[in-house]
């Protein structure tokens, strides 16, 4: 009787395997479907170029404050 229970075994992990690889394959698409969602994104030279940038744009603007900040007046008499 052992024979005839074996169709129903394969039958089994058949299932099993194809849910498994349904369930891989959906979340695959998800995943595609969130990174192409992500268009904004730079690749790695780019967000090291932009973090230059940044750094940059931060240094110079602090330079222009110091120029603008009010220097301290001179005394009339020299002092």
């Amino acid at each position: 009787m052992n024979h005839l229970g074996q169709p129903y075994v394969y039958k089994r992990l058949n299932d099993l395997r194809r849910r498994d690889a349904e369930r891989y394959a959906e979340n695959w698409r998800l995943m595609r479907q969130a990174k192409a969602r992500r268009s904004w994104s730079l690749p790695r030279p780019g967000c090291w170029l932009m973090c230059q940038l940044g750094q940059l744009l931060v240094r110079l603007g602090r330079r222009l404050q110091g120029y603008a900040s009010p220097q301290p007046a001179a005394a009339p008499n020299g002092r």
